[in-house]
């Protein structure tokens, strides 16, 4: 999570069933305000000042800011919830990215920047290992639908023809 502390902190373009978690998870004793796309392009910006936008929303405009104001993109994190955002689920986890947003491959991101650049300890393998493998015991995957715990079904219902997967996300995801 950003340290926005003691900052304004703007929140820009979120809609309005969002605004009560990344509240809770950018406040850190700082007051959010809430802004749309229009009022965002008429603040009076000081140094020190925070932007947190979803995904890679307004990035024309996020360009044009003050280098001292530091932007962070968010976006559902890796095990993100039961249920699906298009369906008002909160999440429980978010990722905070300065450097882009880990799901453009075509730009950089503060993860893998950090996975290509850090020199993990022995540890921290063998810790990563033992997470991984519990999140694959557990069945855990990003959404935790319901009936996605086995392909046999699908497997079953093909009779020996090819499957075509087909991933998609909703609508306004990029």
């Amino acid at each position: 999570m950003p340290r926005c502390a003691g900052q304004r902190v703007f929140a820009v373009g979120f809609s309005f069933w969002k605004r009560s978690f990344v509240r809770q998870f950018l406040s850190g004793g700082t007051h959010v305000r809430f802004v749309g796309p229009r009022a965002f392009e008429t603040i009076k910006w000081k140094d020190g000042d925070t932007v947190a936008v979803w995904g890679r929303r307004y990035d024309a405009a996020l360009s044009q800011l003050p280098k001292s104001v530091s932007v962070w993109r968010m976006e559902d994190g890796f095990v993100r919830s039961h249920g699906l955002g298009s369906e008002l689920q909160r999440p429980a986890s978010l990722v905070f990215d300065q450097t882009g947003i880990y799901y453009d491959g075509g730009a950089p991101s503060d993860i893998e920047h950090f996975l290509a650049n850090h020199d993990f300890t022995e540890r921290q393998r063998a810790r990563g290992a033992r997470m991984m493998a519990a999140i694959k015991d557990a069945r855990v995957s990003k959404y935790n639908l319901a009936g996605s715990e086995s392909l046999a079904g699908l497997r079953e219902a093909a009779n020996g023809k090819s499957i075509l997967l087909v991933a998609g996300q909703v609508e306004s995801d990029a």
